[in-house]
């Protein structure tokens, strides 16, 4: 059951994401006729896991009893990771009978991961159970999931504002969902018992990407809104107040998907913890069959994760130099905690622009952005960003990795 748990854990962290952009520059020239965007991010934090423990979980080593120190879990512990792949093309003379819409196109391939769980559970995992012998610890409601799908989308936006809306196509890869209702598990000071009740289902999709990456298991629809709200105050300065709710959608996996179900209470008499390892050697029908798990195939529903954001953007200027910006952002699920950052843009001259920032919640604790963008020829933008700057260049201290890039390009 121990190796069955970290070896789900490891392949959702491993095969983590999908992210909206939080360091956005708001630029005039974007509005031209046709612009084509290129966009890669990549985000992974937790709340309660440091460096030093993910790197050798995941890329292997010795976890030490020191590591485990180091890392004491909180009340609410959550994991999560948001990796996108988008390219994006904004056609304006598409609809000349109207000057000031155009036509997008997005292709998009994005990972979710997503989960959080009770620190008994990784004392449990990691450290045994000699110290909470005779307790009855509550594991109830953990959750983890991944998530993988691909998104052609099409849509209207507005050339004097750069909002939209688009229509998605949902192409479904892979969905691994397992979610707990009430559970416990019980040791008695002896070690000659053991109680285990739980509430639990857990969705696998039909996978044959083993041999295809794009292997389609499932079709679905998704809408996304954004709207620029432009403000002009007294001294003529500019200010952006972006809008997006994103992922309003669903996919519907094959009739090959498999859904399992487990609610029953289980007693083990006169074994010791060790032993329980005999289980690991039994197949997985024999398992589920001596726990009165009930397996079905069928094609199922699952909704996107929706997300909302409201955030104050930069604008290119020559003229404001310094200027603030903020947000929020919450993906609709138990897991994640309501983010919101502050900090400072700054842009020296025509070429160059900065930003840093605080963040605090979404899957981690505090953590600092940092932005650099370069503008070439009114043609060409690139941005490089990191959300968390401690965890990107240490995997010892900070937790989480983030590494993200764009490009925009006049055509």
């Amino acid at each position: 059951m121990k190796n069955i748990c970290i070896t789900l854990i490891l392949f959702l962290i491993v095969n983590a994401g999908f992210t909206q952009q939080l360091d956005m520059v708001y630029i005039d020239s974007i509005s031209s006729n046709r612009l084509l965007q290129v966009n890669s991010n990549n985000n992974f934090s937790t709340t309660s896991l440091k460096n030093d423990f993910t790197s050798k979980f995941i890329n292997g080593g010795n976890i030490s009893a020191e590591i485990i120190k180091n890392n004491p879990q909180k009340l609410f512990n959550a994991l999560g990771a948001e990796i996108t792949q988008s390219i994006n093309y904004y056609e304006g003379s598409f609809l000349k009978e109207n000057k000031n819409l155009g036509l997008t196109f997005s292709i998009s391939d994005h990972h979710f991961v997503s989960g959080n769980y009770k620190p008994k559970l990784f004392d449990l995992l990691f450290e045994g159970n000699t110290s909470t012998l005779g307790d009855t610890l509550d594991f109830s409601y953990t959750h983890l999931q991944y998530l993988h799908y691909q998104n052609y989308s099409i849509g209207l936006y507005d050339k004097r504002t750069f909002s939209y809306i688009k229509l998605g196509f949902i192409v479904g890869n892979r969905s691994i969902n397992l979610r707990s209702g009430e559970t416990y598990f019980y040791t008695s000071p002896a070690q000659d018992a053991m109680y285990f009740e739980t509430s639990s289902s857990f969705v696998n999709t039909y996978n044959d990407s083993s041999t295809n990456y794009l292997t389609a298991n499932g079709y679905g629809f998704s809408l996304e809104l954004n709207h620029n709200f432009m403000i002009k105050t007294k001294n003529e300065k500019r200010h952006i107040i972006n809008f997006n709710l994103g992922n309003i959608g669903t996919i519907f996996w094959n009739n090959k998907t498999n859904t399992s179900y487990l609610d029953s209470s289980i007693t083990f008499d006169g074994i010791a913890y060790n032993n329980v390892d005999y289980y690991s050697q039994l197949s997985t029908d024999e398992i589920a069959d001596s726990l009165g798990v009930y397996k079905s195939t069928g094609s199922i529903r699952e909704s996107l994760p929706i997300q909302i954001m409201i955030h104050k953007i930069p604008v290119y200027s020559l003229t404001q130099k310094w200027q603030s910006t903020f947000g929020f952002k919450s993906i609709l699920i138990p897991d994640y905690r309501p983010l919101v950052y502050a900090g400072v843009y700054y842009q020296p001259n025509a070429l160059l622009s900065f930003s840093t920032k605080l963040i605090f919640g979404g899957y981690g604790s505090l953590r600092m952005a940092l932005n650099a963008n370069l503008y070439l020829n009114d043609k060409l933008f690139i941005g490089l960003n990191t959300q968390d700057i401690i965890g990107t260049t240490s995997n010892q201290y900070g937790s989480g990795k983030s590494i993200n890039f764009s490009l925009s390009l006049k055509l």
